[in-house]
């Protein structure tokens, strides 16, 4: 299940660290509307993973240090998920905030406009060529240390990271993936640059652009739905088919 979000913005300015600000405004929906469903994604102590994946698009977007200057003072929000009921339960979080101001910064507010069911497109093939709509997050945790190391595409152990990642993911999904599938995906890039990303005062290392993945169909379009990666609940790794 796809959705696009229409918002407005007060003024011009948000912060960079702009991801957490849609994360609470979506947590705020849920809490609004199922306050059980917000418990188990995000109540106190819960770790479960996410099957969604959520990006930002910000039309003609200004720099600085510390903000990002959006002119026409708009904002979209496009979520995607393999899970039917947590898309049922987000459009009707999104919908309950429909054309109210909401606090999302410093003396600015958003105010939801419209939420759109998007049509999803299926996948056949054994290979197709992905774009990103939010940053690719490769990341490599280590549970002893508790220290994160990032990898992006021109490095060597990217691939290898990325189905760990997706690996970890699957854990605690509904969908039942052999371990044969992912150790035999082959994921390479097309076009892709570094970029870093602010996120709770962490600089993150990622990779943005199309790359290609070649696997099982239902497992290519449980990418195209979930999102790859790590950070996937923090608006990192949305996906698009090319």
């Amino acid at each position: 299940m796809r959705l696009c979000i229409l918002c407005d913005l007060q003024n011009e300015q948000i912060p960079v660290d702009y991801r957490r600000k849609v994360l609470s405004l979506l947590k705020l929906g849920l809490s609004n509307t199922n306050n059980s469903l917000y418990n188990t994604l995000y109540g106190l102590g819960s770790n479960k993973q996410k099957d969604f994946a959520y990006s930002a698009y910000i039309p003609a977007p200004k720099f600085t240090q510390e903000t990002i200057i959006i002119k026409d003072k708009k904002l979209i929000i496009n979520f995607s998920t393999s899970d039917l009921e947590i898309g049922i339960n987000v459009y009707n979080a999104f919908i309950n905030l429909r054309k109210k101001p909401v606090p999302f910064s410093k003396n600015n507010t958003i105010i939801i406009k419209d939420v759109i069911i998007k049509k999803e497109k299926q996948i056949y093939d054994k290979r197709v060529i992905f774009k990103t709509m939010s940053p690719l997050v490769a990341r490599d945790h280590n549970p002893k240390t508790k220290k994160d190391w990032y990898f992006i595409h021109d490095d060597n152990s990217w691939s290898d990271i990325l189905k760990r990642n997706l690996s970890f993911q699957l854990k605690n999904s509904s969908i039942h993936v052999p371990l044969t599938d992912i150790e035999q995906m082959k994921i390479q890039s097309a076009a892709m640059k570094k970029t870093v990303i602010k996120l709770y005062d962490v600089h993150v290392t990622c990779s943005l652009g199309t790359f290609s993945v070649e696997s099982k169909p239902y497992l290519l379009n449980y990418l195209y739905q979930t999102g790859l990666g790590s950070h996937r609940g923090l608006g990192f790794g949305m996906l698009d088919i090319v």
